[in-house]
C-alpha cells in the first residue's frame, strides 16, 4: 500500500498532520476524509469531496471495523483538536495510514476549499451547539455504495439504470459495463431520459473488463434472462443481483411506436431501483 502521506504534512507526537491543501491534495489521489464531528456539528457544513466518510466520535469505538483499512485516512472535526483523539484510536487499530487534518473543516473552509452549506442554518444565526440536525444519523457510518450495472452491450437498459440511479441518490458510485460494449449510447434510450430530466447523452459503453480488479457492495444484471445470456462479473462483489428488462432495441415499428416501448422499460427500470434504494437504505 503506498504512503501518499510521505511527501505530505508534519510528523508531531506521534501522529501526521496535513495542511487544508495537503489533504485536499491527497483525497486527489485516493485518501479517504473522515469526518468525527458529532451530528449537531455537521447540521450547518459538510466536507464536497468524493472519497466521505462520517463517524462521529463518540460512535468510532463500535463502527471502527466497518472503516476501509486498506485506505488512507484523513480524521476531521471542527478545528482539528478532537481528531487527534480519532486518530490515536485508529492507529492502536491496526491502521496504519492515518492523518490528522490541522484546523479541521475552520481552516479548510477558511482557505476556500469545497463544503456544502445549510443556508437556513447560517442565516438563522444561532451557535451551532444548539442546532439539531435535520437528519440524525444513528449508529451507522456513511460511506458511498458502489453499484455497477451490467448487460450485454451496455447501450441501453444499463445505461438508463446508471442514470437513474445517479439521479436518485448523488452519493452513490454507479458504474454501467456490458461483456460485449458496443460504440455509443442507444439514441431512442437518450431521448426518453431526457424526457424525465436525466441527461446520459454524455455517458459511454464500457467493457467489464475495465471494472474486474475493482470491488462493488453491488453488481446487478438487468439482461432479459429469458432471451439472453446474462453476463456474469468475476471481480469482487458483496452481493450480486439480477433484475431482468424486456429489450427495448428489439421495438419495431415507427419512432413513436419504438419509443413507447422505451418509455415503459424506463419507467420499469426506474420504479425497480426506486424501491431497490429504499430496500438497502432501510438495512442500515
Amino acid at each position: 500500500m503506498n504512503n501518499i502521506f510521505s511527501n505530505k504534512g508534519i510528523e508531531s507526537h506521534g501522529m501526521r498532520h496535513l495542511s487544508a491543501r495537503e489533504a485536499f491534495e491527497a483525497i486527489g489521489e485516493g485518501a479517504f476524509l473522515l469526518d468525527v464531528r458529532e451530528d449537531f456539528l455537521t447540521h450547518m457544513r459538510t466536507f464536497a469531496v468524493e472519497n466521505y466518510i462520517v463517524c462521529p466520535l463518540s460512535m468510532l469505538d463500535e463502527n471502527i471495523s466497518l472503516l476501509p483499512k486498506d485506505k488512507a485516512l484523513i480524521v476531521s472535526d471542527a478545528t482539528g483538536l478532537q481528531s487527534k483523539v480519532a486518530v490515536e484510536k485508529l492507529l492502536a487499530n491496526g491502521f496504519n495510514l492515518v492523518a490528522n487534518l490541522a484546523g479541521g473543516i475552520m481552516d479548510w473552509d477558511r482557505d476556500g476549499f469545497p463544503v456544502n452549506r445549510n443556508p437556513v442554518a447560517e442565516l438563522s444565526g444561532q451557535c451551532p451547539c444548539m442546532l439539531k440536525p435535520m437528519n440524525v444519523l444513528k449508529n451507522r457510518i456513511i460511506m458511498k455504495k458502489r453499484i455497477l450495472i451490467l448487460c450485454t452491450g451496455n447501450t441501453c437498459r444499463s445505461q438508463m439504470a446508471e442514470g437513474i440511479l445517479k439521479h436518485l441518490d448523488i452519493h452513490l458510485e454507479v458504474f454501467s459495463a456490458g461483456t460485449k460494449a458496443e460504440q455509443k449510447v442507444n439514441p431512442y434510450a437518450v431521448k426518453v431520459m431526457a424526457e424525465i430530466g436525466i441527461d446520459i447523452s454524455q455517458q459511454q459503453p464500457k467493457s467489464v473488463d475495465l471494472f474486474l480488479n475493482e470491488t462493488f457492495d453491488y453488481v446487478i444484471t438487468v439482461c432479459d434472462g429469458a432471451n439472453e445470456i446474462c453476463p456474469v462479473f468475476t471481480g469482487k462483489v458483496t452481493h450480486r443481483l439480477h433484475q431482468g428488462f424486456v429489450d427495448p432495441a428489439n421495438a419495431t415499428g415507427t419512432d413513436e411506436e419504438k419509443l413507447i416501448i422505451y418509455r415503459k422499460v424506463r419507467d420499469e427500470i426506474y420504479t425497480h431501483f426506486k424501491n431497490f434504494l429504499s430496500q438497502i437504505n432501510n438495512e442500515k
